[in-house]
């Protein structure tokens, strides 16, 4: 939840923080791992196999920046600019209850008896045998 609005901050984190966030995941990190309250964040993190938060909270940070905002932003030595990655995919404009399959796919057999039969094979050979199709 601190990460969904990670990017609503001062941009980027304020040392004062990525201390927050240190501190938030190393309560949470000591509670799930059991260890003892000497051990070190950078030793729980890696014993959990996770990130530090202020990282995580950068990353989102970014990606708001660039795909919701369209705005450029720099991470890491690295450049981010909203012209190169995708934009929305469109959804469907029609509703499910008026689509009509005769309309969109033909049911008339469309075979020439002149023409050879095509057979696509395909590359991948699992128990010794071989996909196919016309």
């Amino acid at each position: 939840m601190v990460l969904h609005v990670s990017a609503a901050w001062v941009y980027p984190l304020s040392a004062k923080q990525e201390r927050q966030f240190i501190s938030l995941q190393r309560k949470l990190l000591l509670n799930i791992s059991g260890a003892y309250s000497t051990t070190t964040t950078a030793a729980l993190q890696v014993i959990e196999g996770l990130l530090p938060l202020h990282f995580k909270a950068d990353q989102e940070a970014v990606y708001v920046r660039v795909k919701r905002f369209g705005k450029a932003s720099h991470l890491k030595d690295q450049d981010y600019d909203p012209k190169d990655f995708e934009g929305k995919v469109s959804t469907v404009k029609f509703h499910p209850a008026s689509f009509d399959l005769e309309d969109r796919v033909s049911f008339v057999h469309i075979f020439n008896r002149h023409e050879p039969i095509n057979i696509y094979l395909v590359g991948s050979k699992i128990d010794d045998r071989t996909g196919c199709a016309f």
